[in-house]
């Protein structure tokens, strides 16, 4: 086997004469003649080592992408999870609001909740009368009825108006009308009324103003406001020819013959009324709630 030695004698020899003179361009290519023969290559390795690198590299760069990949589904199976969440709450409070109002609406029907749509319209001239209206006022504020104190048309009278909700009665929340009038008559004024044959014009008023409404005339005392005239007379005959008797009985039979929706109710004092009239604005009240809901 050759050495490196021998080739680079034998070069020398082949070269002849001109490699005596000693050229130094001459030595350094000898040189590098050398250093070539002996240099190992190397290519086989160093390409190797790039294509393990490269490999190496996309590996990596693949595991981080399903890793990054793996991150982004979690999270959007995360979103997922809390969009169903709250579709799930939102529907859930919005069934308990829909079970909620259907019992309120059943509680309409019955007229459990009527009392507090409906207001009661006072006349002043009510609340002037002293005890009467303190006993009213005082009456239907216990029993969480409202009212408010205005000058009606009639004098000395209340009506009634309500309003139901709309999403319970499926119609306009608008004001509503009762039907219904009530005039309240001292014993005395009402004696008055019937003597003076002005009762029966007076009714025809009403009516004139109120056509559709019921009409109800509230006296308080009277038949005891009668009876102590009467015993008056016998003890002072003198008084006999100055007051007479009103002939109530005839003249409440021609109310209920000569009129359509007229009547009249009578108390014996300021608490039966007052509560006469609290428990017709209960009675009023359940009575609309029940038409207003068959509006459709």
């Amino acid at each position: 086997m050759r050495t490196a030695e021998d080739v680079s004698h034998r070069y020398l020899i082949e070269a002849g004469p001109s490699l005596d003179h000693g050229h130094p361009d001459d030595e350094s290519d000898i040189l590098e003649l050398n250093d070539d023969i002996s240099r190992p290559t190397g290519k086989g390795k160093g390409k190797g080592k790039k294509s393990n690198t490269s490999s190496v590299d996309g590996v990596t760069g693949k595991m981080r992408m399903s890793k990054d990949e793996r991150l982004r589904l979690n999270e959007e199976k995360k979103q997922q999870k809390e969009r169903e969440k709250l579709q799930k709450a939102a529907q859930k409070a919005e069934a308990a609001e829909i079970k909620k109002r259907e019992k309120e609406k059943e509680k309409w029907e019955k007229g459990k909740f009527a009392h507090k749509s409906i207001v009661a319209h006072i006349d002043t001239k009510v609340v002037e009368l002293g005890s009467i209206g303190g006993h009213l006022l005082s009456r239907l504020a216990e029993k969480g009825l409202s009212f408010r104190v205005s000058s009606n048309p009639i004098e000395k009278s209340i009506v009634w108006s309500m309003s139901v909700p709309e999403e319970i009665s499926k119609i306009s929340s608008e004001v509503i009308k009762v039907p219904y009038i009530l005039i309240i008559c001292e014993a005395e004024e009402f004696c008055d009324l019937v003597n003076s044959e002005s009762l029966m014009s007076h009714v025809s008023r009403v009516q004139r103003l109120y056509p559709l409404h019921t009409v109800c005339y509230l006296t308080n005392k009277l038949m005891a406001f009668i009876n102590k005239r009467e015993q008056g007379q016998y003890k002072d005959p003198a008084n006999h020819i100055v007051w007479k008797r009103p002939p109530i009985e005839e003249v409440l039979s021609k109310l209920t013959i000569n009129f359509v929706k007229v009547h009249s109710r009578h108390c014996v004092d300021e608490a039966e009324l007052a509560e006469h009239v609290a428990g017709l604005t209960y009675s009023l009240a359940s009575c609309q709630i029940r038409v207003a809901l068959t509006r459709t």
